[in-house]
């Protein structure tokens, strides 16, 4: 092992990063070989909000409109921005790839840099305090590619995947304790990781700064007098980062606290299964289909369920808290910080097999500001981390069984390995990260209407459309998107749903929360309380569209892809 240290002396700085985006691009490889029209996802569904965000951000920026507030989707009602789920500040850096290829290349490239952040900052961090290269490599990429990662790569939550603060903040912050930063520089820094993370997904941030204070207690506490002093030194720069982030971010900070709430407590956990830590889903190439007897059970399924860390992991990670415990202030501190991660990430009951047992913790807090909005089990991913720290660490240590070390290192990388080309099960035929976008048979199409311009002819500027498939059955989003908002939509499917909206009977039909049945009475009214010029439906929809529309006296116009149901100038049939 020492030879393999001297060999990656020299170039490891290069071979890192370079080894996670060869990591990214074979967990993506259907997305990279088809960049405009593949994803790397298994669900659809979620993936076209990142499209439409792409496309929102950069156009209201650019035209003087409030980002926070679009009355693009939901007409005309309107809907706030800051509080679901988006990308607004990687979506307006990155605003001139999607102006020349297109939000579907974008959403593969973020996808790609995300494990790439996530263990780049995790690499360096291992690096400063192991000083092995080596072992600092397998760190980062046990939490580039660990479950959680590749979990929400295969949910299509982009925003998720870009987990960069926590290793980021802790790098800065052992530079600052071993006095390679000024306490200003450190303040600086600190605040450009907490904007750019708020920028991407603001419960990531949210549940940084839990951890951090968890931390930083564990580490007064277990510290020795010089220790305490350091860690008090912190406060002044960390509450300067705080406040410079506050600022700078308090337009999106307002609409964010004052929009409106997307879960409400023990309504919308999300909690793992304490098996899930052992036992994998279909996510990872060891788990595939050998385990859905006990992994089918999770209550989260296989998009959230990212909290596997396998056997060979949870032996390094023990062997290295009976070794190092007693040793150092920074053992102890890392090994109560994951426990304490791993206990919140189960929820408010441990469930055992799916079996609900004994109260936890998290119970105390779930209604708390933030908690309340923050799923338990996405803290699977500071569990994941912890483990890759430990395994960075145990492995720098001298010992003479350096070789058990590193065969017990590498097969928790091979647990935790992508399952690239497999398929879940009872799924459409289709890899694990693969989901399709385009006009020739993918499970979400964008017909030519769109693409090449027709809507202008048939649709005025800010019309408001009713697309069908409406809504989380269809991409619409992405139909917006790629006309440059053109129109407006009395549709939409973010994470949460006007009341206008969600009280209306007709809209939770067209939604598909009950069959279709209104009738064309019903209909006119919700086309007329929506301010809707015209009806589009995608070409292979059938069901009741065709005679609705005759019913309400509409006249349909076959283009490219869609009909067109002008309703503007029309009196609908009562």
């Amino acid at each position: 092992m020492a030879a393999a240290d001297q060999l990656l002396s020299r170039h490891h700085m290069r071979l890192a990063p370079l080894a996670y985006l060869a990591g990214a691009v074979i967990t993506q490889q259907h997305a990279v070989a088809h960049l405009g029209s593949h994803v790397a996802s298994n669900l659809p569904i979620d993936v076209t909000q990142f499209f439409w965000t792409m496309w929102w951000w950069p156009h209201a920026i650019l035209h003087l409109e409030n980002p926070f507030v679009t009355h693009a989707i939901w007409a005309p009602v309107g809907f706030n921005m800051a509080a679901v789920t988006g990308l607004p500040l990687p979506s307006t850096l990155m605003a001139p790839v999607t102006a020349l290829f297109g939000p579907i290349v974008l959403y593969n490239i973020i996808s790609l840099l995300a494990p790439v952040l996530s263990g780049w900052f995790t690499y360096r961090l291992c690096l400063r305090l192991t000083a092995s290269p080596a072992a600092a490599i397998i760190g980062g990429w046990l939490f580039a590619f660990c479950s959680y990662e590749l979990s929400q790569l295969g949910g299509g939550h982009p925003n998720l995947s870009l987990a960069f603060a926590p290793p980021a903040v802790l790098l800065l912050t052992t530079r600052r304790l071993g006095g390679d930063l000024s306490p200003s520089r450190y303040c600086v820094l600190v605040s450009v990781v907490l904007i750019a993370q708020l920028g991407c997904n603001p419960e990531i941030l949210f549940m940084t700064g839990v951890f951090g204070a968890i931390a930083w207690l564990c580490g007064l506490v277990y510290g020795s007098g010089a220790t305490r002093g350091a860690l008090l030194s912190l406060l002044p720069p960390l509450a300067g980062a705080a406040l410079i982030t506050g600022v700078l971010c308090s337009p999106f900070l307002y609409y964010l606290l004052t929009g409106p709430a997307l879960s409400k407590g023990v309504d919308r956990l999300y909690f793992a299964d304490l098996l899930s830590y052992l036992f994998p889903t279909p996510i990872t190439l060891i788990g595939h289909q050998r385990f859905l007897a006990i992994s089918s059970g999770y209550f989260d399924g296989y998009v959230e369920t990212g909290t596997y860390v396998g056997a060979a992991a949870i032996i390094v990670f023990a062997a290295f808290a009976i070794e190092s415990w007693g040793r150092s202030t920074r053992a102890k501190v890392l090994v109560i910080t994951t426990l304490t991660a791993t206990v919140l990430s189960l929820g408010i009951t441990l469930e055992i097999d799916g079996h609900a047992t004994i109260w936890l913790p998290y119970h105390a807090i779930v209604n708390f500001p933030g908690f309340a909005e923050a799923l338990p089990i996405r803290l699977g991913m500071f569990v994941e981390l912890g483990v890759a720290f430990a395994t960075a660490l145990w492995l720098a240590q001298p010992t003479r069984w350096r070789i058990v070390r590193w065969a017990f290192a590498l097969a928790a990388i091979v647990l935790i390995w992508p399952n690239t080309n497999g398929e879940f099960p009872g799924s459409p035929p289709k890899p694990v990260y693969d989901v399709q976008f385009n006009a020739a048979g993918g499970q979400f199409s964008d017909p030519p209407f769109f693409t090449n311009g027709a809507y202008r002819r048939y649709l005025k500027p800010n019309e408001v459309i009713l697309p069908i498939p409406y809504g989380q059955q269809g991409a619409s989003l992405l139909w917006q998107a790629v006309a440059h908002g053109y129109f407006r939509m009395a549709s939409g499917y973010f994470g949460w749903i006007p009341h206008q909206f969600f009280n209306d009977p007709v809209f939770q039909q067209l939604y598909g929360a009950a069959p279709f049945s209104a009738s064309a009475p019903e209909m006119g009214d919700f086309l007329r309380r929506h301010g809707v010029g015209a009806v589009v439906i995608e070409d292979g929809q059938g069901g009741p569209w065709p005679a609705l529309m005759e019913q309400l006296g509409l006249k349909p116009e076959p283009v490219e892809g869609v009909v067109v149901y002008p309703v503007s100038g029309t009196a609908l049939a009562q």
